[in-house]
């Protein structure tokens, strides 16, 4: 077969196939080879309504043993505050009383106290455990995900469940001296063909997100069922601890080996957390940028109101 037939059958086909791709991973909306399940939408769902404040719902299957729907009393001022949230028609895998997010918790401050100078985040708790609150809100994860972060920044996944906890601070006590760890049952759109996220946090700000799932590794999740493991700084717990060491503002731009590409991360090893993919063996390698370091002129993370030492 002559070069000039081939050539451009070979080029038709790869873009079919290109097209076909897109179609199934990054735009969402229309599926050839997979369909989902229609879900039935319950009628408490209400993604019309634009109002952030009033969106947090109770049905009945909710309602189970040792689940909290509200911010308890607090024993410490400045702390990190839990949330388990779950999209109107999504089901619970009850995350929030099943040990999960305890464990999680647990593994991340057994590890900070093993590489810090033996300090511990100062985590929500009331009466000896972890004080995480549930919430449920009228709005579906398709609305959630009707954006990505390149389609708009202001109005993506992580921005909307921001948006709602932002607007509902009367519900939590001490508002202003908390910060927010969000394990949001759900996940967000994707970037890109190569791109997955499963945390996100605002620099130095209030609210940080985990997502617990995976849309598009259909049965994978990002985070591990298995809540027996032994103590250790799994994937789950790499994420949500290089989040919150943002969301408490670090690593700073005075960092000395602050990426160059990315100023929020560090360079000088791939197995710090704070390394652009989260690694898991060093709170800052060489401890010269955000913990235990020796710049005058730069914050430090050993500093923060919310550690505490032991």
């Amino acid at each position: 077969m002559h070069r000039y037939f081939i050539v451009p059958v070979f080029i038709f086909f790869i873009f079919i196939i290109l097209l076909v791709l897109y179609f199934q991973i990054i735009d969402d909306e229309w599926k050839y080879f997979y369909k989902a399940e229609e879900k039935i939408i319950p009628e408490y769902c209400d993604d019309k309504n634009e109002n952030y404040k009033n969106t947090i719902i109770k049905i009945d299957q909710d309602l189970k043993p040792n689940r909290s729907f509200e911010d308890k009393v607090d024993i410490e001022k400045n702390n990190i505050h839990l949330i388990y949230f779950v999209p109107c028609e999504v089901s619970s895998r009850d995350f929030d009383i099943n040990g999960k997010i305890m464990k999680i918790i647990n593994n991340i401050n057994e590890w900070l106290y093993k590489k810090s100078n033996k300090q511990k985040f100062k985590f929500d708790q009331y009466s000896d455990s972890l004080d995480i609150t549930f919430i449920r809100v009228n709005k579906t994860l398709n609305w959630f995900n009707e954006y990505s972060s390149l389609q708009n920044r202001k109005e993506d996944t992580a921005s909307r469940v921001e948006k709602i906890i932002l607007s509902n601070k009367n519900i939590f006590n001490n508002f202003n001296n908390k910060k927010f760890i969000i394990f949001f049952e759900g996940w967000e759109k994707r970037k890109s063909l190569f791109t997955t996220t499963c945390g996100r946090a605002r620099f130095n700000g209030q609210v940080s997100i985990f997502y617990t799932n995976n849309k598009y590794l259909k049965t994978g999740s990002c985070v591990e069922i298995d809540i027996e493991k032994s103590i250790q700084l799994g994937s789950e717990e790499q994420t949500i601890l290089h989040e919150l060491i943002h969301l408490l503002g670090f690593p700073k731009k005075c960092s000395p080996n602050k990426d160059t590409e990315n100023s929020f991360h560090v360079n000088d090893s791939d197995d710090d957390i704070m390394n652009k993919f989260s690694g898991g063996i060093y709170l800052d390698y060489n401890n010269d940028d955000y913990y235990d370091h020796n710049n005058k002129n730069c914050d430090d993370l050993m500093n923060s109101r919310y550690l505490k030492d032991y």
